[in-house]
């Protein structure tokens, strides 16, 4: 019989097979965490631009707080043409003031 031998092709690929693959492995999960960051950072972003747009056509008038809500701030919420936007106004002390007045109370959290 004659002995195998492998090459030396065949022995490295052996040996670098395994790490390669966690390092592709640990690769993907760190683009996939950075997308997810870039993401939520965005939407994060234009819900703030909401919130700014609603704020700015907020008033308080005749010891009432009247919302004129402008329809950017609704369309920056759209993500698709059928979507369907809800939203709530509340004061400081979470008084209902225009949207949806059956959402839930929020939580903490919320400047005194």
């Amino acid at each position: 019989m004659i002995p195998r031998s492998s090459s030396i092709r065949t022995r490295l690929l052996r040996r670098l097979l395994l790490p390669l693959t966690l390092l592709l492995l640990f690769d993907g999960w760190v683009a996939y965490r950075a997308a997810l960051d870039a993401v939520n950072t965005a939407y994060d972003r234009s819900l703030l631009a909401s919130v700014l747009a609603i704020s700015e056509h907020t008033v308080l008038e005749g010891g009432g707080i009247i919302v004129d809500l402008p329809f950017v701030a609704l369309a920056l919420l759209e993500t698709d043409f059928q979507d369907r936007v809800y939203y709530q106004v509340i004061g400081e002390r979470v008084q209902y003031i225009t949207g949806y007045p059956d959402f839930p109370a929020p939580r903490s959290g919320l400047p005194p």
